[in-house]
């Protein structure tokens, strides 16, 4: 008895191709066409593959077996199933191991020798056989890949078991090759080999193999491994070919087993001779057929396939139906040139509520019409699908303007005429009509013609997703509800219309003037508010609103002290209201009155008045002091050594003074090297002069010039006086300041004096407000402590201070600290509201500027440094100020010690 090895490794689950173990020295190799490669699984459940490919061009395209969806993911339609009905799976294996019996039961086998035979063997001897595919449907010319196997009552593959492969009388073809477990690996699929006598292919007709007891695949002889077929422990195979239409019956037959109802199976191969050749996708116009041709020939494309079905069907059947009964399916016999021609028609038409523009999938599907002469039935062959679309023009006419305006404004209307359509239009013709009473200003492009305000631009054709853009710019002359009206036409039948309404009106705004309440009666010299309300009463917003203030004889504006004051409101949406408020100042007795007027684009759009009386008061005296006073008090200055004046204005009174002007008359002895902003030099006559606005009840504004000792004097004046406008003021002060020669007592005279009226130096540029240049060394900084050591990652604390010891104020005044490398500074902590800053390379430390410096104050900071090096550094203080730009700094000895130190 031949020995059978059984595998207990292979299970019987459903088999796929590209699992399992390969064979990795050499493979099997099937170089004629393999029209399916079917797998049994290591188990008892199969997985069949299709045996036509439906792609159009033959049953098989080359030496492909590769399967073509007839509707592919990316088309925007669901795939469809197969072109034929795939041959049912086998039957799953019984599991569990057999037990002895009488062979009666279709779950029991007879056991061999009396029962003395393991159960192991009884799997193959009670074992079922399994065939795959049992049907299926092949090309003319190709080659066959039928697989076989035993699946033992355990539900596993058996290995080393003989398979007999008969072929029936009246079948065509004939078998190629037979699976034997015994071939080397190395041998090539269709190479004649040396084996036992009882295995191998015995016939043209009859055939014996063995299951295999190792796993191996049957390759294609290319490099590609997706196109193999695994063949797993405990298969075998055989491969038939047939050079003629007819049908092949396959008989497999496991004879060592003892279930005669398991032990064989039977597979139908139809054998087809056909070439198709699918229509292409089809485009034309709405309300025009589409001819669908599909072509089918035998013998190699020569011989037309007369008779034979195909059988169109509409997948989108609310578009697109077949001629002549509108039908959604139809069937057309292929004539005697070999093709099966359909019309299609588009049931969408233009005048209705859905778009001509439409695409439908139309299903072509090959049969092979019954033959019961021949046993064999209609046969689908293959299927694909194939887009139709109708396209017309579909003009688009948009248009854009404003809904409301008012007379004068600048009006831009748009239009945009677009194909949103796959056809072309034609004779485009695109006009505009803008109403009387519109003055138009500019149009782009300009118009083919142009008659009054009408006109017209000749487009021509118009392509797919094409565009023209009209831009019209109006201005509305009055108040008026004007309809700019814009028409599209062209072929076939094209024509658009869209308008635009505009109203047209003055802004409507109301503004309500009223003295407040608590001062409808005021004093002469007192001030009177007054209230505002400007509301728009409109439907549209107002933009660039001015207010207008006009006071009449006997007020000012409190701040201004002018009679004419406005406030920009901006814009005032539909509804919307702001409330204003003004003061003035009554300047004589009597009925007082303020007249208000809104305002847009220099229009007038509204306006009001009100009204106060002004009664007789205390008069009110304007009082201002003024205040001299010099840097170096009454000590005598060399002469090149610097000094300084300051004045000081102040309104004592109780009222506001307004339009004074500050003059400074100068010694000749006394050379100027700078001034307060906003000066205006008389050089010749010695004399800088400032122009003061307003100066207001209990403020006080001060003035300074700096001074060189030009030549020695025994008393170098300095004047000052203080004027308004009207001559109600006129203060004037003087000091004196005496200059000796370098080097000789204060009280002599200079013999060697120095020219008259020397020009000063100013700055190029606009001075900065405050106190002019004073000497550097009235800055003075210190660090507490002067040294200092601590710990490697301790922190230390440092004072630093800034005094002004100087008489005069310092403005501008600036601190930096120079860290060195090993610190970082972790707190900082100065004035309040004062903020610090580094540099990138965190090594300089920049306090905010101290804006203005007083004589003798001074102002500390304080600093938490982290050591994070061993070693020795300074610490420097650099202060400098706007007067003062010479720096002034001190350092202190930091030392940062180690942990053992």
């Amino acid at each position: 008895m031949l020995a059978r090895l059984r595998s207990q490794i292979a299970h019987c689950v459903r088999l796929v191709p590209d699992a399992g173990p390969l064979w990795p020295a050499s493979t099997l190799q099937l170089g004629s066409l393999i029209l399916c490669l079917l797998v049994l699984a290591s188990g008892c459940k199969t997985l069949t593959l299709p045996a036509i490919n439906p792609n159009g061009g033959t049953i098989f395209s080359g030496q492909s077996t590769t399967l073509v969806s007839p509707h592919g993911a990316n088309n925007g339609y669901p795939a469809q199933g197969p072109a034929y009905q795939t041959p049912p799976e086998p039957k799953k294996c019984m599991h569990g191991v057999p037990t002895a019996g009488d062979g009666k039961s279709g779950h029991q086998c007879k056991l061999c020798q009396g029962g003395q035979m393991t159960a192991d063997a009884a799997r193959a001897r009670c074992g079922e056989l399994l065939l795959t595919p049992t049907k299926l449907v092949a090309p003319v010319g190709g080659e066959v890949i039928l697989l076989a196997g035993i699946c033992g009552k355990d539900g596993l593959l058996v290995t080393g078991e003989p398979i007999e492969w008969m072929l029936s009388p009246e079948s065509v073809g004939q078998i190629i090759d037979v699976g034997d477990d015994n071939q080397s690996q190395k041998q090539h699929l269709f190479k004649k080999h040396q084996t036992k006598n009882d295995i191998g292919k015995l016939d043209v007709d009859f055939a014996r193999g063995r299951t295999s007891a190792e796993p191996g695949k049957i390759t294609r002889g290319t490099s590609r491994t997706d196109d193999d077929l695994p063949i797993r422990k405990g298969q075998t195979w055989l491969s038939l070919s047939s050079p003629s239409e007819g049908v092949s019956k396959v008989t497999v037959m496991a004879p060592s087993s003892d279930a005669w109802d398991k032990r064989r199976q039977t597979a139908t191969i139809y054998w087809v001779d056909a070439r198709w050749e699918f229509p292409q996708p089809q485009q034309t116009q709405s309300g025009q057929p589409i001819t669908l041709v599909t072509k089918v020939n035998k013998a190699d494309g020569i011989v037309p396939a007369e008779g034979w079905i195909v059988r169109y069907r509409s997948l989108n059947p609310e578009v697109a139906r077949f001629l002549p009964q509108y039908g959604e399916v139809f069937e057309k016999y292929v004539d005697r040139n070999g093709n099966s021609v359909v019309e299609v028609v588009n049931m969408l038409q233009p005048s209705t509520l859905s778009k001509a523009n439409a695409s439908a999938l139309i299903e072509v599907e090959v049969v092979r019409p019954g033959q019961p002469s021949e046993n064999m039935p209609e046969l689908p062959l293959g299927r694909g699908s194939v887009q139709v679309t109708w396209t017309s023009a579909d003009i688009n006419l948009r248009v854009t303007g404003p809904e409301v305006a008012v007379p004068a404004q600048p009006l831009a209307y748009a239009a945009t005429l677009e194909n949103d359509g796959y056809a072309q239009a034609e004779n485009v013709v695109l006009t505009a009509a803008v109403p009387n009473g519109m003055n138009i200003q500019s149009v782009t492009p300009q118009p083919t013609r142009r008659t009054g305000n009408s006109m017209s631009w000749d487009v021509g054709s118009l392509g797919p997703r094409q565009a023209l853009d009209v831009q019209i710019i109006t201005e509305a002359t009055s108040e008026m509800d004007a309809r700019v009206v814009f028409e599209a036409t062209g072929a076939p039948g094209i024509q658009k219309n869209a308008v635009v309404s505009t109203l047209v009106q003055k802004p409507q705004v109301t503004l309500s003037i009223n003295p407040d309440p608590t001062n409808t009666q005021v004093a002469v010299g007192d001030l009177a508010s007054f209230n505002m309300k400007l509301t728009n009463t409109g439907n549209q917003t107002v933009t660039d609103l001015v207010v207008f203030l006009e006071a009449g004889a006997g007020l000012v504006h409190a701040r201004d002290g002018a009679r004419e004051v406005s406030r920009a409101v901006g814009y005032l949406a539909p509804g919307q209201s702001v409330d204003l408020s003004a003061q003035f100042l009554a300047e004589r007795e009597g009925e007082l009155t303020v007249k208000a007027t809104a305002r847009t684009a220099n229009q007038i759009l509204t306006g009001s008045a009100a009204t106060i009386r002004a009664l007789p008061g205390t008069q009110r005296v304007p009082q201002v002091e003024l205040e001299m006073r010099t840097s170096t008090g009454a000590n005598p200055v060399a002469v090149g050594t610097a000094t300084s004046v300051q004045l000081l204005v102040r309104n004592t009174g109780p009222v506001a003074v307004r339009n004074m002007i500050v003059t400074v008359k100068y010694d000749p002895a006394l050379t100027p090297t700078g001034a307060s902003a906003g000066f205006e030099p008389l050089y010749a006559n010695q004399i800088l002069r400032w122009r003061l606005p307003e100066l207001p009840v209990g403020t006080t504004t001060d003035y300074q010039v700096n001074f060189s000792g030009g030549q020695a004097s025994a008393d170098a004046q300095v004047v000052g006086t203080v004027d308004s406008e009207d001559r109600a003021i006129r203060i004037m002060k003087n000091v004196g300041i005496p200059i000796v020669q370098t080097g000789l007592p204060s009280a002599g005279v200079p013999t060697n004096p120095q020219p008259a009226n020397p020009q000063p130096t100013f700055p190029p540029t606009t001075p900065s407000t405050g106190i002019p240049t004073a000497p550097a060394s009235d800055l003075v900084v210190s660090i507490e402590p002067v040294s200092r050591a601590a710990r490697l990652n301790d922190q230390s604390d440092y004072i630093i201070t800034v005094r002004n010891a100087s008489a005069i104020n310092q403005q501008q005044v600036v601190l930096m600290l120079q860290v060195p490398e090993g610190l970082q500074a972790t707190d900082v902590r100065g004035p309040a509201a004062s903020s610090y800053q580094f540099d990138e390379a965190g090594r300089a430390l920049t306090m905010d500027p101290i804006q203005t410096l007083r004589p003798q104050d001074q102002v500390s900071y304080r600093v938490v440094f982290l050591h994070r090096l061993v070693g020795e550094g300074k610490l420097t203080a650099v202060v400098k100020s706007g007067n003062a730009p010479d720096p002034v700094s001190s350092a202190s000895t930091i030392i940062t010690l180690g942990p053992s130190e």
